[in-house]
């Protein structure tokens, strides 16, 4: 799939805006504060329902407006066929559509419209602790095993029920552990499955990017190997009674970057971290270059992101992953967009946005 159409109401400075992108790549430039960070903002609340800028619900909603509206549609790479999408947020509700009717799960569009992202915070991916990093390998699992999202459901089901009774009623803890160790395992080898896919991927695109040698990525599942989690469970019962929480699982899994024997955050500089983040991010969005549902990725800023060096090397990596992009800049001169055939360019000056023909 790829984004075929937008249409914005009344989001931060873009009062009302309509473009048609194209599915390669698309530079989205204009000074700083014009809107081209509220146009990926745009795009990223119609595939996942929240902001990448604000936590607070609506904070987006334009100044005196009771509502945030987006419409889009997506064109399916391989039929041409389009399905619509909407979003639409007011201070007390949030609406999605999804082929005309009104959904409930985030998760059913998510999964039509996969979006990676990639800015001025990347980094936080490597020094904000394992649940981003979680998060990350999360996303990718969802969008390749159909059934992930109800095992994890369900385990994160069988883990509040599980705290709960630590809490509450500790006699019938272990009712909840053949549910909780089951969904684990299976969560497990999901994410082992898709990590044996992602690192070889992750390690070219670095080569390519900077001389890291012994860069390693490795992956801590949540629990120790010696013995089965139902019985590290046993043998944690009465810390965990203490805490009144579920010490081991994959809840508590981490993905683990080192360089000369720390973490990256520790000893990289901020720009290599970047390249790092970059490195897995492009790893991801190269996943779907075998199926028939593409990657929309965006990137806020990435003239003041990376050297010239670096930044050509990323648009090579980007090009190869066959997403739809959508960088943003402040001088349209600013990147090499001759890596793709099919390209637009959009102008944005006070929320007004235009195609440059």
């Amino acid at each position: 799939m790829s984004l075929s159409f937008l249409e914005i109401h009344h989001l931060r400075n873009i009062n009302h805006t309509k473009i048609e992108p194209s599915s390669g790549l698309n530079l989205i430039y204009g000074k700083n504060a014009s809107g081209k960070t509220s146009l990926l903002e745009g795009i990223y609340l119609l595939g996942l329902a929240r902001s990448f800028r604000s936590h607070k619900a609506g904070s987006y909603i334009q100044a005196e407006k009771q509502k945030t509206t987006l419409h889009g549609k997506l064109k399916s790479v391989t039929n041409e066929q389009i399905t619509a999408i909407g979003f639409e947020k007011s201070l007390k509700n949030t609406e999605l559509r999804l082929k005309g009717e009104r959904i409930k799960k985030v998760s059913e569009i998510a999964k039509v419209l996969p979006i990676q992202i990639m800015g001025p915070e990347s980094h936080s991916l490597l020094d904000s602790g394992p649940n981003m990093r979680r998060k990350f390998l999360d996303w990718g699992v969802f969008h390749v095993e159909h059934d992930y999202i109800e095992i994890w459901k369900r385990y994160r089901r069988a883990l509040r029920q599980r705290n709960s009774a630590l809490r509450t009623n500790p006699r019938v803890v272990s009712s909840w552990d053949s549910e909780f160790c089951e969904t684990a395992e299976r969560i497990d080898n999901y994410r082992r499955e898709y990590l044996a896919e992602l690192k070889p991927r992750f390690f070219e695109n670095i080569a390519q990017l900077t001389s890291l040698d012994g860069l390693k990525l490795s992956y801590r599942r949540g629990w120790g190997k010696d013995n089965s989690l139902k019985e590290q469970l046993k043998m944690s019962l009465e810390k965990d009674r203490q805490t009144g929480y579920t010490a081991r699982g994959p809840h508590r899994a981490d993905l683990v970057l080192q360089y000369q024997g720390v973490t990256v955050d520790q000893r990289l500089s901020r720009g290599q971290q970047k390249l790092v983040v970059y490195a897995l991010k492009l790893a991801q969005a190269s996943l779907f270059d075998n199926s028939n549902q593409g990657c929309l990725v965006l990137i806020d800023d990435l003239q003041s992101e990376l050297d010239e060096n670096h930044r050509n090397q990323v648009l090579q990596l980007l090009c190869k992953t066959k997403s739809q992009i959508f960088i943003t800049a402040t001088d349209a001169d600013s990147l090499d967009t001759g890596y793709w055939s099919e390209k637009k360019m959009f102008h944005v000056e006070h929320g007004n946005i235009q195609e440059v023909v």
